[in-house]
């Protein structure tokens, strides 16, 4: 772990997105980046501040809570769906993950785009279960999605319209 991160902080490895490979395509997890190679490393939660060491061939279900709790609801059933099994792609001669690890050229104008929709997501779900007298869903289910929205602003609040965030600067 002490290389992957002494490599990004020389400027060796960049962040990436992280996702993961389903029937329905291809699923960014918002508010997680990746310090990683393809042989492994950081997944950094922004959104609980927590680290996850991971590797290609790493299906464990402590892999899919880290990830499931960065997802919408929807995306939850999706990741619950997926082998997260890694596979051996012949051709290419080398173990691949159904773990996505997307370089980005703005990760942070691309995670505040995954934070809103995710937002209009939980706040979609809320309105269905507000505009209907009968509740199909159940009054914990409508609360974590309300907290997730709030979350999701809190986040958002701190990202200016600017495509990077701000950078600090030396008072020194």
């Amino acid at each position: 772990m002490k290389k992957i991160v002494e490599s990004w902080m020389d400027g060796l490895i960049e962040e990436k997105l992280v996702g993961f490979i389903c029937p329905e395509g291809h699923i960014m997890a918002a508010g997680v980046v990746a310090i990683a190679r393809p042989s492994g490393g950081l997944l950094i939660s922004l959104a609980r501040g927590t680290l996850y060491l991971w590797n290609p061939s790493d299906n464990t279900e402590a892999l899919k809570t880290f990830i499931a709790a960065h997802l919408s609801l929807q995306q939850q059933a999706w990741l619950e769906s997926v082998d997260l099994t890694a596979k051996i792609d012949e051709k290419a001669c080398k173990i691949t993950s159904p773990v996505l690890l997307i370089d980005s050229t703005n990760i942070w104008g691309d995670l505040k785009i995954l934070e809103s929709e995710k937002l209009s997501e939980h706040l979609g779900y809320h309105s269905l279960v507000a505009d209907h007298s009968e509740r199909n869903l159940t009054d914990g289910i409508a609360a974590q999605r309300l907290l997730a929205a709030s979350n999701a602003l809190s986040l958002l609040a701190f990202f200016p319209r600017a495509a990077h965030p701000p950078v600090a600067q030396s008072c020194c």
